[in-house]
């Protein structure tokens, strides 16, 4: 009888077939699927080299700890951090795995989250995003430039930060500006305080290569987002909260010359800086318009408010310059999924025109879009 334990019971193909499976889940910072994967690389040589590169391949850090040892591992094997593709960093701003002054770690001082060593290690990074719990404490400032040593990786092409707080907006600008080879950006939550001294750093120019961006922000800091990337952005996200300061508020989106598609996420009543952003759509070649209507609370006047936002998008967007449209897709978030064919109606009945080319798509949901797109 062979050995329970001997791993020649396992045809080497079905080994493979497992690992390929596990590794589709990776994405998803699923903690079960490292820890198979990790199991699996303590197995034998044969099934850590076939695990090993998964593991690598998406990495997920939820703790000063993790980060810490990250950091070691690659500095000391760059070999393995020749795997990483995806690094999600998340740091805890507050709580007993805080990254202020003072804190300790592996019975050591405080270190910072990324050095310059390891990033330099991260030879084949393509995404990259950090995240906080929160957005109401201020990012110290050693975490910053910690944070900043993964610029030195020459393929990354998509960062996104979610959740923090700078100190001023020019700390936040260079900092993003920094990452000059980005095709994506994604910038989510993130604010800073006003009255502050700007740091002794020069100003860098927009960042050219930036061809999707995806911004989550109150209605009168977007303009100031938008502005940190060049002209030559084709997917434009954005969902912004608080009312519209008026037509300049996304006034940068006239750069956008090259726009194809455009997703607007909006809160209730926050109609005007919608309306507003569209206006300011300079670029012929767009083909796709996304809304994204979110009620939060269902009031008698909902139905009304909508169909009166609807009429007007429904004339804006067949005006001469959105003639390319090809797609106008109406999405409805409600918090209970009530009387959605009543929506559907409403939705389809304000968008006449639209309707008449062929282009509308409309649909009701339940719940909060917010929920999926976190970084």
């Amino acid at each position: 009888m062979a050995d329970p334990g001997s791993t020649l019971n396992v045809p080497y193909d079905i080994v493979v077939i497992v690992v390929h499976a596990l590794a589709k889940d990776l994405s998803g910072f699923e903690p079960t699927v490292y820890a198979a994967l990790r199991t699996l690389c303590l197995v034998n040589r044969e099934w850590c080299a076939l695990a090993r590169p998964h593991l690598y391949s998406y990495v997920w850090l939820a703790k000063l700890r993790n980060h810490i040892l990250f950091c070691r591992t690659v500095t000391a094997a760059p070999h393995l951090g020749a795997l990483v593709r995806d690094l999600k960093s998340y740091i805890f701003l507050r709580g007993s795995d805080g990254w202020r002054a003072g804190t300790t770690a592996l019975g050591g001082p405080f270190a910072p989250p990324m050095t310059r060593a390891a990033a330099e290690a991260l030879t084949n990074l393509r995404a990259l995003a950090f995240a906080s719990d929160a957005a109401v404490v201020t990012v110290p400032q050693p975490l910053l430039a910690a944070m900043a040593h993964c610029a030195r990786c020459a393929r990354l092409r998509a960062l996104s930060l979610s959740g923090f707080s700078f100190m001023s907006f020019a700390l936040l600008r260079d900092f993003v500006q920094g990452f000059r080879g980005v095709a994506t950006l994604r910038v989510r939550r993130c604010d800073w305080l006003p009255n502050r001294i700007a740091p002794p750093v020069p100003a860098h120019a927009p960042v050219e290569s930036v061809r999707s961006v995806d911004i989550h922000a109150m209605a009168t800091t977007a303009n100031s987002l938008l502005n940190l990337t060049g002209p030559a952005v084709t997917e434009l996200k954005l969902w912004c909260r608080g009312m519209s300061g008026g037509p300049d508020t996304c006034s940068a989106i006239r750069r956008y010359s090259a726009l194809r598609s455009i997703e607007l996420t909006y809160d209730g009543a926050e109609v005007h800086w919608m309306i507003d952003a569209l206006g300011n759509v300079s670029s012929p070649a767009v083909s796709q318009v996304v809304i994204n209507h979110v009620l939060r609370r269902l009031t008698p006047s909902s139905g009304s408010v909508a169909r009166e936002y609807t009429e007007r998008l429904d004339h804006l967007l067949c005006e001469p310059r959105f003639l390319g449209l090809q797609r106008v897709v109406v999405r409805v978030y409600l918090p209970v999924l009530h009387d959605g064919e009543v929506w559907m109606k409403l939705v389809v009945d304000a968008f006449p025109q639209c309707q008449a080319r062929g282009i509308l798509i409309s649909s009701v949901h339940e719940g909060d879009p917010d929920e999926t797109r976190n970084v």
